[in-house]
């Protein structure tokens, strides 16, 4: 089975449930990120499945711009293809117009509150596929601005934990209703450097699961790898 539709599966993503509220009026609109956008495939994956969903229900009755993305990425041609993938998907045209959609070509870690940070507690989903193994995913700024930076409340990930500085992005930016499913090297789940913040997730009780996932299942690494399932909306019987 393809992995991105893993990612965006009913099961994980309540893919079905957010098409009822949309479709109900329950929700009027849906905020949908990706803070490390690439290609902008995850963010359009997660688009699409929602979409599908809603088509299912009731053919028709939700257009285009009931959804607001919003992306960041660093790679200045990783952030075009983004975009140019967006207008191929009719989401945005040559001239950004049609459905909104803010995005930014910079770092997300360095700078965050000038960017999507901007938003930050506000997004309903997030389909993420940071980058891994980085040699220094901008401790030195994180450090700098451990006590004024939400993200690093429960401390800053060592340098050998980049990754988790990116699932810390991720939660900071959800609502209190949201949800993420975020690609990570299985290293997340047991290296040492990580556990503090490994328990304060478990605590805070905001990771629905992880599932775990075989080599070469994604065009961009070979390693295998595990889908991080947030959830700040879980129901009373799944608490605990």
């Amino acid at each position: 089975k393809d992995p991105i539709e893993i990612l965006t599966s009913k099961a994980f993503f309540g893919v079905e449930e957010i098409a009822q509220e949309l479709i109900s009026g329950a929700r009027k609109s849906l905020k949908i990120a990706d803070p490390t956008f690439g290609s902008a495939t995850f963010l359009l994956y997660g688009y699409d499945a929602i979409m599908k969903a809603c088509d299912q229900i009731n053919p028709g009755a939700i257009s285009k711009e009931a959804f607001k993305f919003y992306g960041q990425e660093l790679k200045s041609f990783q952030f075009c293809l983004g975009l140019t993938n967006m207008i191929f998907h009719g989401i945005i045209d040559q001239f950004n117009n049609g459905i909104p959609i803010e995005h930014q070509n910079s770092n997300v870690i360095t700078n965050y509150k000038n960017g999507i940070g901007k938003f930050l507690g506000l997004m309903d989903l997030i389909v993420a596929n940071p980058p891994y193994g980085t040699k220094d995913y901008g401790i030195d700024f994180a450090m700098a601005n451990k006590n004024t930076d939400s993200r690093w409340q429960w401390g800053v990930p060592s340098k050998q934990e980049g990754e988790l500085a990116f699932l810390l992005t991720i939660r900071d930016l959800l609502n209190e209703q949201g949800r993420a499913v975020v690609v990570m090297p299985l290293g997340t789940l047991f290296r040492d450097g990580g556990s503090d913040i490994r328990q304060k997730l478990i605590e805070e009780d905001c990771v629905e699961g992880i599932v775990t996932l075989p080599a070469n299942m994604f065009l961009t690494t070979s390693i295998p790898v595990c889908l991080w399932i947030l959830n700040r909306k879980k129901k009373d019987a799944d608490k605990g």
